[in-house]
């Protein structure tokens, strides 16, 4: 919880909470600021009716603390992540669609932003200030709002002209999986009312997700069951594998949000969507069955990562899967998905 004060004529409030046998009080010069006892409900009335409730989320909290960029970030199951949303001011460049690394936010940062749910740098250019008493490793900070940012994050705000930055965090299904990423060009302050408020609106949010998110892999998996017991059934009972998987092969690419297969046994070989050329697959046949044996299912999400000396027109092959259908690896099938990010940095 936390309590206004006024010593020596200066507002603070003050945030109490225990850890690890110890009573923390972190002190925040600020003068209070009252929010209106409707803007809750008001606010997540109109993200609940929204079409895009990241977008949304992103406007609201753009209204709360008024940072010049708010971002919604999405970590990706390679590790890398992708700005889903944005509400931006100024001048400042739109980074909606962009792809970072995944040393972007490291994992150390990352098991962090799981346990203190919010974090904030007012300004990068405050001095910081050594701990007093207790030695570092005999105090637990990762729970601090006052602590400071690693010099790895402070350097790259000073790199993109930025002063202020905070932090909040999306977990789904006690995950860490999104972030609301909020930029300032000036020194600013979020105050204890607003961060709470910000928090307040993230967490229904984060469990409205959930909850759908729950629902629609529970279809999914009652659809799918239905999909490999028709084929199943229809592979027995056929005297061709390869031209009763191509009959299925729509089915494919709509369970694996793939965009084109190949079903290559032997010589002959059956196309279905968007598919790489002759050459191009044989390359990537050969590339694929150098690194890996003929018993292992192998996916990527990026080739062009992998496919080193391999010169493959890989500009809509960005995702690849195989699977063979026997020990040789000479009847397999390919599916492939393009490339859908829109820059890197």
């Amino acid at each position: 919880d936390y309590y206004q004060i006024n010593i020596n004529n200066i507002d603070y409030q003050i945030s109490v909470y225990l850890d690890s046998d110890k009573i923390f009080l972190e002190f925040e010069e600020n003068e209070k600021v009252d929010l209106d006892i409707f803007t809750f409900e008001e606010i997540k009335s109109e993200i609940d009716n929204s079409e895009n409730i990241w977008q949304s989320l992103a406007d609201k909290m753009y209204q709360i603390i008024n940072f010049d960029r708010i971002m919604i970030y999405q970590f990706l199951e390679d590790g890398t992540g992708i700005v889903l949303a944005e509400s931006i001011k100024g001048n400042l460049p739109s980074v909606l669609g962009y792809r970072y690394p995944e040393f972007d936010i490291p994992k150390q940062a990352r098991k962090l932003f799981t346990t203190n749910l919010d974090r904030q740098t007012p300004d990068i250019f405050e001095e910081t200030i050594q701990i007093i008493g207790l030695k570092p490793s005999e105090i637990n900070l990762s729970k601090s709002k006052i602590r400071a940012m690693s010099p790895n994050h402070l350097q790259y705000l000073k790199n993109t002209n930025l002063t202020a930055s905070a932090s909040f965090s999306i977990i789904i299904d006690n995950k860490l999986w999104r972030l609301v990423c909020c930029q300032h060009q000036a020194k600013k302050y979020i105050t204890i009312q607003q961060r709470k408020l910000c928090n307040y609106i993230i967490d229904p949010i984060s469990k409205h997700f959930e909850n759908k998110k729950a629902i629609s892999k529970l279809t999914n998996e009652i659809q799918l069951k239905d999909f490999e017991n028709e084929l199943k059934g229809s592979i027995i009972s056929s005297k061709s594998t390869q031209y009763t998987l191509a009959k299925y092969g729509n089915n494919f690419l709509k369970v694996l949000s793939a965009s084109g297969l190949i079903i290559s046994f032997g010589a002959d070989i059956i196309r279905i969507g968007e598919t790489p050329k002759d050459d191009d697959f044989y390359q990537i046949k050969e590339h694929i069955d150098s690194l890996y044996d003929s018993n292992t299912i192998f996916t990527t999400h990026e080739y062009s990562n992998i496919k080193n000396n391999f010169f493959i027109d890989t500009e809509n092959i960005s995702g690849i899967a195989r699977i063979n259908f026997d020990k040789y690896g000479l009847n397999s099938i390919y599916f492939f998905r393009p490339q859908s990010i829109k820059d890197e940095i």
